[in-house]
């Protein structure tokens, strides 16, 4: 029974994945996404919070085996302290790109998003304590990696409106 659980663990797409399959090649365009980065921004109020300046500090790095981008960013904004983790990859299966995000203040959300020609653009629905709110946005590369644009927009009551803006400048 033993030798039988190991055969079957052993067997499991995960253990063959972490055995040395190649990452997917289009986790090259995550790869922009790698450095520490300053980030600089406005909200705008959402069900989420309030409006104001944000300010934050985040790493990304490539994971080992190169199958996931994790950022973790820190700083401050209207609300207070400001925490995050982000893990960002391409799911094979449903053949379209991920990230899983999660922060101090209890938000977590699963959203698929685009690779564009200058960035990445995402769009989902997560839940708020005003009920499921709408949101997209995007983010641009303009300059060959060095920093990067980004806006949100938020839809409730079929509208949608903007949610934040702003900039990340890569420091290294």
């Amino acid at each position: 029974m033993r030798t039988a659980l190991v055969v079957l663990l052993l067997s499991s797409p995960a253990v063959a994945m972490a055995q040395g399959a190649a990452p997917a090649k289009e986790m090259d365009a995550l790869k922009r996404m790698v450095g520490t980065w300053q980030i600089d921004g406005s909200n705008e109020p959402t069900p989420w919070g309030k409006g104001g300046r944000f300010t934050q500090n985040e790493t990304c790095e490539l994971f080992s085996g190169g199958h996931h981008v994790v950022c973790r960013a820190s700083g401050t904004g209207p609300d207070g302290d400001m925490q995050s983790i982000s893990v960002h990859y391409w799911d094979a299966a449903k053949q379209q790109y991920m990230s899983f995000v999660l922060d101090n203040t209890g938000y977590t959300a699963s959203t698929p998003f685009k690779a564009t020609p200058g960035g990445f653009a995402w769009e989902g629905e997560s839940p708020s304590p005003s009920g499921p709110v709408g949101f997209r946005g995007d983010a641009t590369f303009p300059d060959e990696g060095r920093s990067y644009a980004f806006k949100t927009e938020v839809r409730q009551d079929g509208k949608w409106a903007k949610a934040s803006e702003g900039k990340g400048t890569r420091k290294k």
